[in-house]
C-alpha cells in the first residue's frame, strides 16, 4: 500500500475541495445565466398564484346549547331610501325576480324602510 505523507494528503484535500466548489460555481453559473429566463417565470407563477381556502367553521353556541352563530352563507340586499322611496314599485319588479319575493311585500319593504328614515 502507498503511503501518502503530510503534503500529498493536504494536496488530495485541497484538489477534492477546489472540485467540489467549482462544480457548485459552475452549478450557480447555469442556474443564474443559463437557465434564469425560464427559472424566473417559475417564481412569478408561483408566486402570483390565488389559491382561496374557505375556512371550516362551526356553530357557536352559549353554556346553554343555544345556537350565537352559524357559518351559513348569505347575501344582504340593501336598499338607500332616499334614493329608492320615489321610485319602490319600479325597483320591487325589477328586484322580486332576482330576490324570489314577490313584488307587493318587496314594495311594502321598501317603503317601510323609506318610512323609517324619514
Amino acid at each position: 500500500m502507498i503511503s501518502l505523507t503530510h503534503k500529498s494528503r493536504a494536496l488530495v484535500v485541497t484538489v477534492l475541495l477546489s472540485l467540489a466548489f467549482t462544480s457548485l460555481a459552475c452549478r450557480l453559473v447555469q442556474l443564474h445565466v443559463f437557465r434564469h429566463q425560464e427559472l424566473n417565470f417559475q417564481a412569478e407563477a408561483n408566486r402570483e398564484q390565488v389559491v382561496q381556502h374557505t375556512g371550516r367553521r362551526g356553530q357557536i353556541q352559549d353554556c346553554n346549547g343555544n345556537l350565537l352563530a352559524n357559518s351559513q352563507s348569505v347575501r344582504i340586499v340593501f336598499a338607500d331610501p332616499s334614493i329608492t322611496t320615489t321610485q319602490a314599485v319600479s325597483l320591487a319588479t325589477k328586484l322580486a325576480p332576482l330576490l324570489q319575493m314577490d313584488v307587493p311585500s318587496l314594495v311594502q319593504r321598501l317603503a317601510v324602510r323609506a318610512s323609517m328614515s324619514g
